[in-house]
């Protein structure tokens, strides 16, 4: 059982159309086997990308963290927490000065501890989670300049227009 005054969850799907129960089934097994009670659990959803920062409820545990509210924060995966090389290396920095330990109940990591045991694996899956976000926004780029290129539209189709199998 982990020892605790209370513990954070936090999920993460990116768009409304993303289904994010595996997350949440990922965290209810972990809180089941470590015989959590529901007492201390508070849970932080948003539903933004990990590329963005200002996502309410991810400060809003942030600063809860800061506040020493918590003991114990888990989330299903480390690219669920941010995205963003500088926003991960900040939370991780909140964790540990703040004596807050991460359990990531689907990854590379199972626990990111404030005495630094499992930051370093931690940090590398971070970089790879934003190398992963740049090269995506590298390829729709060069996609949608193809595209252009191919004359084909680009975005919604205007007012009037349809696909007849050969172009508009």
């Amino acid at each position: 059982m982990v020892n605790a005054r209370k513990v954070g969850t936090y999920i993460r799907p990116s768009t409304e159309r993303q289904d994010d129960q595996y997350q949440r089934d990922s965290n209810t097994r972990y809180i089941d086997e470590h015989g959590l009670p529901p007492g201390m659990l508070k849970q932080y959803v948003d539903i933004e990308s990990g590329s963005n920062d200002e996502r309410e409820q991810f400060n809003a545990l942030l600063n809860a963290i800061r506040n020493d509210e918590f003991d114990h924060v888990i989330v299903w995966e480390i690219s669920r927490m941010s995205r963003r090389g500088a926003t991960l290396q900040e939370f991780f920095d909140a964790c540990e000065e703040h004596g807050v330990t991460i359990h990531i109940t689907d990854g590379a990591v199972e626990k990111v501890k404030p005495d630094g045991t499992g930051r370093f694996i931690a940090d590398i899956v971070g970089m790879v989670y934003q190398q992963e976000r740049r090269q995506l926004i590298r390829r729709v780029k060069a996609g949608v300049k193809r595209a252009k290129d191919q004359g084909k539209w680009v975005g919604n189709v205007p007012a009037g227009f349809r696909h007849n199998g050969d172009g508009y």
